[in-house]
């Protein structure tokens, strides 16, 4: 009868601790979560001579930057709004199709080749608006021909150009809202990525086409 009590008391014991353990790990990686939430909240840096700011709060995300090049705002605008022109400067983007057009905006296709045979295709309209030195641009829809990927729901954003002492400020933004999911985390660490990347290559490509004397 002892062996029997002494035998239950292990096993109540055991499943006392197992039951700890679990509640601890699980409590663990809700703060390990939390944590990189935390740190995805915003990131503010600086690289060769652009400004920019990321900020994230769930499924909503935008990427602020700037930068001043001493050039023309003309060849600016032309660069920044011209689809030939951004074939050259968008080196993440397989393909960019022209679908549409009018006197002050067209409408393209967007395709993005990404690792394990992942391809997204996105159509935008871009608008230039030459009274405000802007160009809008706004996504029409979107499509990964991987379905977990496909989690981008409307996104929208802008160029503004700015004359100030040292040459034009290029004030660059873009706002993206998600469907709720899994790879949420793993698409925003991306994107701030790309984001930079996008802004060097477009203020390199500047630099050497439209740069003054």
């Amino acid at each position: 009868m002892k062996k029997r009590i002494t035998k239950l008391f292990i096993v109540l014991c055991l499943l006392v601790f197992v039951n700890v353990y679990r509640i601890n790990a699980k409590d663990n990686f809700l703060f390990f979560e939390k944590q990189i939430l935390s740190a995805l909240v915003s990131d503010t840096g600086s690289i060769n001579g652009i400004t920019y700011t990321f900020f994230q709060k769930d499924t909503f995300c935008s990427f602020r930057a700037s930068f001043v090049i001493k050039a023309q705002i003309e060849c600016i605008t032309d660069v920044s709004f011209n689809i030939d022109h951004k074939k050259q400067y968008t080196h993440n983007v397989k393909s960019i199709q022209l679908l549409k057009e009018g006197r002050e905006w067209y409408i393209a296709s967007y395709t993005i080749e990404k690792p394990f045979f992942t391809k997204n295709m996105s159509v935008w309209i871009i608008i230039s608006h030459s009274d405000k030195n802007k160009i809008s641009f706004k996504m029409i829809s979107n499509h990964c021909n991987v379905k977990i990927c496909d989690i981008v729901q409307r996104s929208s954003g802008y160029y503004l150009f700015e004359a100030v002492k040292k040459g034009i400020k290029i004030s660059y933004y873009q706002e993206s809202f998600l469907k709720p999911g899994g790879f949420v985390k793993l698409y925003i660490s991306a994107v701030k990525n790309d984001a930079v990347k996008f802004l060097t290559d477009y203020k390199e490509y500047l630099e050497n086409t439209c740069l003054a004397d």
